[in-house]
Formats: structure tokens, C-alpha cells, sequence
């Protein structure tokens, strides 16, 4: 199921902070969004994200606008980690991998062996295994 954003735009102030952004990403597709400081990266992965609204256009995961979508319907299809994670510094990496199973598991049910198995993956298909146990500071 893809990730589409077409013409996107975002204001602030009533200054364009990013203008006609488009981009589709394929299932298993990795993309790099490149450039200096301030031209709109943060922002567009953000209204992609559905955090901001944006002032033009609109991104869709499969055929669902993000616009349409619940954040935690958002949350289990993408997940948006910023440059600048809000998480304490003492958390683990294998802890903040975690939580991106939080939407899949919900408040009252604990993780499974399928839990488990998709935080491993997550661990593994990034290289980050070796990394797991240290603290986000370090």
C-alpha cells in the first residue's frame, strides 16, 4: 500500500514553508528526502504524517487520505520519528522500538510473540541489533 502526497503546501505565518510537494512511496521502497536546512523536509514528512494540515494538496496512505484517518489507523501504517525524539535520554533503543508496536497492541493487552517478532525485525532490518540496549543518549 503506498504512501502518495501530491502538491502538497504548508504555511506558517502565511509564509510558504513548502510548496507542490510530491512523492510516492512503494511498499518496501526506501526514499531519502535531501536538502539544506529549511527547504521543507521535516515539514513535508510531517503532513505526510498527518501532524500538519496542509494549506494545499493532500497525502493518502493506500487509497485512505491521511486527512480522513484516525491517528492511531496512521500510526499502525507509518511511523514519523522525528530528528529530535521528545524521549528521555535513558530509554533504550530496543525500548523506543518498541513503542512502535503500542498502536498494534492498544492499553490493555500485553505483547505477544508477534510483538516480539516485528520488534526483532525492526531491530535487524536497520542494523540496529548490536545498538539495542544502549540509551538513546549514548
Amino acid at each position: 500500500m503506498p504512501l502518495r502526497c501530491s502538491q502538497l503546501s504548508v504555511h506558517y505565518g502565511g509564509r510558504k514553508a513548502l510548496s507542490g510537494f510530491r512523492l510516492t512511496v512503494q511498499k518496501g521502497e526506501i526514499r531519502a528526502l535531501i536538502g539544506p536546512n529549511g527547504s521543507g523536509k521535516s515539514t513535508a514528512l510531517q503532513a505526510m504524517a498527518g501532524l500538519i494540515r496542509p494549506a494545499e494538496g493532500h497525502a493518502a496512505i493506500g487509497v485512505s487520505p491521511v486527512s480522513s484517518m484516525s491517528r492511531r489507523d496512521i500510526a499502525r501504517k507509518l511511523a514519523f520519528l522525528p530528528q529530535q525524539p521528545s524521549a528521555p535520554d535513558e530509554m533504550t533503543v530496543a525500548q523506543l522500538v518498541r513503542q512502535g508496536r503500542f498502536p498494534h497492541v492498544g492499553l490493555f493487552r500485553s505483547y505477544d510473540r508477534e510483538d516480539e517478532a516485528a520488534i526483532e525485525w525492526a531491530l535487524e532490518s536497520t542494523g540496529l541489533t548490536s545498538l539495542a540496549d544502549r540509551t538513546l543518549q549514548e
